[in-house]
């Protein structure tokens, strides 16, 4: 059922879309001014950025201008500008305190950070490498991947009280995700939601977990390879310093074979929940993760180690303007896992 409320989403959604193209021609030559002002903030001289002065990447939020000496990273949005100040403080926090120097040399440092005419930039360290992106069809590399940053993980981690954690875990994205559900409609599936939250959090309480640092957003395009195998990680926006190590596991093996499906990745959690066993190559794709050597240090069921990384990854995406609006992102990535939770619970 559709309402008031979504109507004026999907009309903001397509607005949005329509005159995305002006606001990039018209803010260009200002992020140019930015990144330059930037780039002399780190020490560095540079002629106006062309061609042959390094590219230039361009999402939503953020412009960023890949040199061979360093990485220009300017905001073009509020939101933007939040991803860019948490990525700073995230990666300075790694570099400066000793529990989380076995990252420190996987991690690129801060040059310099620009604020000028309501923009802001940040100037960081460029690590040599090729993105996983263009290498993730080869099994073997990235299994030793996969092993190289469990052992990283492993030397962050620590233990937490849960009832220290639940709300930040289960509850407070659960009423998020539930909020937006029910916006569209979807208020049994809310409801169904914001009791799954409620049950996992209450198992939780009084019991210890085991958690490390987790990037949050651990896809293999912000994992670097270079010579001799050696790592880098990028885009530190999402971290968290105490969150259970089972996100980026799943995060690094499930993003590749949603790009591979061409599928939303909650349609690919969806089939995991619910059909997995149905699909060998799903089977083999978790069994990859080992999620299993993770669920001791939570204490909780393989199932619902999927919904949490699904809440986790919503409750971020949702976070970020223009996917709460896009009926298609909420139907495939929201509603189609909220409905598989509500029907579980009604069988059971």
């Amino acid at each position: 059922m559709r309402t008031a409320a979504s109507a004026r989403d999907t009309s903001a959604f397509v607005l949005e879309r329509i005159t995305a193209g002006t606001r990039l021609r018209r803010e260009h030559d200002d992020i140019v001014r930015t990144a330059l002002a930037a780039y002399a903030a780190a020490g560095r001289q540079a002629g106006q950025p062309g061609e042959d002065e390094g590219k230039w990447v361009h999402n939503s939020h953020r412009a960023t201008w890949v040199r061979e000496d360093c990485v220009v990273k300017v905001a073009r949005s509020p939101y933007g500008e939040t991803a860019l100040r948490r990525d700073l403080e995230a990666r300075g926090r790694i570099h400066a305190q000793a529990p989380w120097s076995a990252w420190r040399q996987l991690v690129p440092r801060t040059l310099a950070e620009h604020a000028t005419g309501g923009r802001f930039a940040v100037v960081e360290e460029r690590l040599p490498g090729l993105p996983l992106s263009d290498l993730m069809d080869d099994v073997s590399l990235m299994a030793r991947v996969r092993g190289r940053l469990a052992d990283l993980r492993e030397a962050t981690s620590h233990d937490v009280a849960a009832d220290d954690m639940v709300s930040t875990w289960f509850l407070d994205p659960g009423a998020t995700v539930a909020a937006l559900l029910r916006r569209h409609g979807h208020r049994r599936a809310a409801a169904a939601v914001a009791q799954w939250a409620s049950d996992v959090a209450g198992s939780l309480r009084g019991t210890t977990c085991r958690v490390a640092l987790v990037h949050g957003d651990l896809w293999p395009g912000n994992v670097l390879l270079g010579s001799r195998g050696r790592l880098g990680v990028i885009d530190w926006d999402q971290a968290s310093f105490h969150d259970a190590a089972l996100h980026d596991a799943l995060h690094l093996t499930l993003h590749p074979l949603r790009t591979e499906r061409r599928v939303d990745l909650g349609l690919l959690i969806r089939s995991l929940i619910v059909s997995r066993d149905d699909d060998p190559v799903l089977s083999a794709a978790l069994a990859r993760t080992e999620v299993g050597k993770f669920l001791h240090d939570t204490g909780i069921t393989e199932r619902d180690a999927l919904v949490w990384y699904w809440l986790r990854h919503v409750d971020r995406m949702t976070r970020e303007p223009g996917h709460a609006t896009n009926p298609r992102w909420i139907s495939n990535n929201v509603v189609a896992v909220a409905t598989t939770i509500h029907q579980g619970r009604r069988t059971t």
